[in-house]
């Protein structure tokens, strides 16, 4: 698994124009991620304001790596990935601050996709970092076929046209485990089932042999036996063409199984990430555990579904401080173990108290709510080499055990 060093200085940037033959390219082809997101904070125009759904997210992929980013829907997980390729609207979305490295060639500098011009962004979509969409109906044209879509991606990035790029597109069609490949290619999406769609969305994805493959809940809408089929057919993908993969999911059993490090996101923020086998056996965000207790268990038997209270909060209202304290157990639990244990609640309203309400309650549920005098939100703090955690209260988390060898599963 590869390593990350959240500490470690950043690529250089350039844009293509101010390449300089004295450039130490070692350091960036060697040490540089492929991928490298730092302070990446996205906002919205609303009716009733600005909104900022994505604020200060920095998220590495390495070479050949498998890197997962998990948390409930409405987390911000799909804004992040969107963001990589600037396939937002902009308006309503603004990119208020942040840099997104790619090292899109080995002899140049990491650009910042986004800095760079409209037509440096076309080359690297499609042709160096593909995406696979959440559901492929909406992402497939209903009124083209499946191969008119696939050859038209073809002759975009490889230059190769009529016969030869619409073989590419049988050829695809079969590695990715579509049966009679000569004949689908011919079918519209309405045509295929849900898994050959996916799969069809997957060989668009690699007809141009991309370095990094995001893939934003690609088994999401699947039956549990496709799930299988597809995770299978991505990690051997993967293999075969040394590509990187960063996957978008809230399946911890897929984390479990496919990927080498995570990132777990809850309300626009990362709040704990590190190498997949540390993070699943011993998580040290209350979320993080929240999200492991939720998965069933195949070695025990048990009444009802463990749950995390509440939901994910609006971008419009999320709460001061930690933005999981209103749910998170372990604020609950040390405010009730102090001497004024009677000083908290579980309803809903937590997220609106007021600084001045908050002075009468324990001291760890103000820092939860409030932050410390050198920030509000806490910050990501080092527990090892591969593993941070945002989380004021982290050195008072109760270990969960060998959680990734419970984690289930994909399907």
């Amino acid at each position: 698994m590869a390593a990350q060093f959240m500490d470690s200085s950043k690529p250089q940037i350039a844009n293509e124009h101010d390449l300089t033959e004295d450039m130490d390219v070692s350091y960036r082809v060697e040490q540089a991620p492929l991928l490298d997101i730092c302070g990446l904070t996205v906002s919205i125009e609303t009716q009733d304001g600005v909104i900022t759904p994505v604020e200060d997210v920095a998220l590495r992929v390495a070479r050949k790596q498998t890197v997962a980013l998990v948390g409930e829907s409405g987390c911000g997980k799909s804004i992040t990935a969107q963001s990589i390729l600037r396939l937002l609207p902009q308006p309503p979305f603004r990119m208020e601050k942040g840099e997104i490295f790619f090292a899109r060639l080995k002899d140049t500098p990491a650009i910042d996709l986004l800095k760079t011009n409209e037509r440096t962004l076309r080359e690297v979509r499609g042709g160096q970092i593909a995406m696979v969409f959440q559901d492929p109906m909406t992402s497939l044209n209903p009124v083209f076929r499946i191969g008119e879509q696939i050859v038209e991606t073809i002759e975009l990035h490889q230059g190769v046209s009529g016969q030869i790029a619409r073989a590419q597109a049988i050829e695809l069609l079969r590695r990715v485990g579509i049966a009679k490949p000569e004949q689908r290619v011919d079918a519209y999406p309405h045509e295929l089932s849900g898994g050959m769609r996916q799969r069809a969305m997957i060989a668009m994805a690699l007809s141009c042999h991309p370095k990094l493959l995001i893939a934003d809940e690609p088994t999401t809408a699947l039956d549990v036996t496709i799930q299988r089929q597809i995770l299978d057919l991505l990690r051997s993908i993967q293999i075969e063409s040394n590509m990187s993969l960063l996957l978008i999911t809230h399946n911890l059993g897929v984390v479990a199984e496919i990927a080498d490090y995570v990132y777990v996101m809850y309300a626009g923020r990362i709040v704990e990430h590190g190498d997949t086998t540390q993070v699943l056996a011993n998580p040290m965000h209350p979320y993080t555990q929240g999200l492991l207790r939720c998965v069933p268990k195949i070695n025990e038997k048990s009444g009802r579904l463990d749950t995390i209270p509440g939901t994910v909060p609006s971008p419009s209202s999320f709460p001061t401080g930690c933005r999981f304290h209103p749910r998170c157990e372990l604020t609950a639990r040390l405010a009730a173990s102090t001497a004024s244990g009677d000083g908290i609640s579980r309803d809903s309203d937590r997220d609106s108290r007021s600084p001045s309400n908050l002075e009468a309650q324990p001291a760890c549920l103000r820092r939860c709510a409030l932050g410390d005098e050198t920030s509000t939100a806490p910050p990501l703090r080092k527990l090892n080499t591969d593993h941070y955690v945002a989380c004021w209260e982290s050195e008072n988390v109760t270990p969960l055990g060998n959680s990734a060898s419970n984690a289930g599963t994909a399907g």
